[in-house]
């Protein structure tokens, strides 16, 4: 008997990771220091809320300031140790070019992001500028190469001091202005509308969305919805044509299994 030796490539084809490239801006509002703390609860969240959707994601961590790190190879975030989320100090320089330079090789290494998977998906987290020069590095991230219309989100990692949560103390009647005027230049220029603010203050931390204005409670237990989700696509290319799902399509303005800040309704809907 002749076995199609082809029927098991595809299943296996069919079993995609996704994998995901995180850049973290180490340059600081307020602090030079770094330790790691609101970078890591912001990917943890998104990638625990990937698992409980059984979307299996891998990431790799790129981190720039004076110069670039690669913190890893592609593996769950279960996977990664306290070692390899490092304390880092940083002048106020942010070389944001070489870091897309060392992401846009990792996009063409056919090694490093192989074919039979979903298409890489790059998240940049900042919470300031970044060195001016990298205007050339971004057109060709954009432009070039076998990810060219590469999924790209933007995420303003802010920190408060104040007793109240960031909106009731900063809310101006102007949603969209109020965030807008939170996200770093750079953010706009590289993830477009793709933006999330993750806000932490004394009593919560929590996600803002550009979107659809929802916020969301994550302190002290998941909320098994991370808005950053709502802009994914598992996306992948099989016989020359191209495959779309939306990972939140079912889940209705994002409410599922949602926490709404206690005491204050849906003054965000």
């Amino acid at each position: 008997m002749a076995l199609d030796m082809g029927k098991y490539a595809k299943m296996a084809k069919a079993e995609r990771k996704l994998p995901i490239i995180f850049m973290i801006n180490e340059k600081m509002i307020r602090s030079e220091k770094w330790d790691g703390g609101m970078y890591h609860r912001v990917i943890a969240d998104i990638m625990k809320n990937l698992a409980y959707r059984s979307v299996d994601a891998i990431m790799s961590v790129v981190s720039f300031g004076e110069g670039v790190h690669l913190w890893s190879g592609f593996k769950k975030y279960d996977e990664y140790t306290d070692k390899e989320w490092p304390k880092m100090t940083t002048s106020g320089k942010s070389v944001f070019n070489i870091g897309l330079t060392l992401v846009k090789d990792m996009l063409e290494d056919i090694d490093t992001t192989p074919e039979g998977n979903y298409d890489p998906i790059v998240v940049l987290i900042s919470s300031d500028e970044v060195s001016p020069g990298y205007k050339n590095e971004l057109k060709i991230l954009k432009n070039n190469g076998r990810f060219k219309d590469i999924q790209r989100i933007g995420i303003a990692d802010l920190s408060y001091d104040g007793s109240s949560s960031y909106w009731s103390n900063n809310y101006t009647g102007n949603k969209e202005a109020q965030v807008n005027s939170k996200a770093p230049q750079i953010l706009k220029e590289f993830a477009g509308n793709n933006i999330t603010l993750f806000i932490s203050d004394i009593k919560y931390d929590s996600w803002c969305t550009v979107s659809n204005w929802i916020t969301t409670e994550y302190k002290d237990e998941d909320t098994w919805f991370c808005p950053v989700l709502s802009m994914m696509e598992l996306r992948y290319t099989e016989d020359e044509k191209h495959h779309a799902r939306k990972i939140c399509e079912n889940e209705t303005s994002g409410y599922k299994g949602l926490s709404i800040f206690k005491g204050f309704g849906n003054m965000f809907t």
